[in-house]
């Protein structure tokens, strides 16, 4: 079976333009997001996660408001390679970003596209 890779983008874009998704916008937004945790704080939990609970080598966040877009990231492309992840990272589809993506192919399909 061939593999699908997909831009970290595809990811962000699903949370934040599929109706019906719990974390999609589809309200008036607020005007202050005050439950939005800071750059070193998201840095934090990814240190965390990556080097004391080993549960990756390298992560990238995004976050996307009304009025930013924030990537924040920690780790390495691979074990073995000194290259950071960054915002333009392409990863693998995997067991959890299948669902975003059926997500986001089933408003397409819903829209007409």
């Amino acid at each position: 079976m061939k593999q699908i890779i997909l831009p970290a983008w595809v990811v962000l874009i699903v949370l934040v333009i599929v109706p019906g998704y719990p974390f999609a916008q589809t309200s008036v937004i607020p005007a202050a997001l005050p439950s939005l945790q800071s750059d070193s704080t998201i840095r934090e939990y990814l240190i965390d996660r990556i080097d004391a609970q080993h549960k990756g080598v390298g992560m990238v966040v995004g976050i996307i408001t009304p009025k930013s877009r924030r990537i924040i990231s920690y780790g390495y492309l691979n074990q073995g390679d000194t290259r950071s992840p960054d915002g333009n990272t392409i990863f693998e589809i995997g067991s959890l970003t299948k669902v975003f993506t059926a997500l986001l192919l089933s408003d397409m399909v819903k829209g007409g596209k």
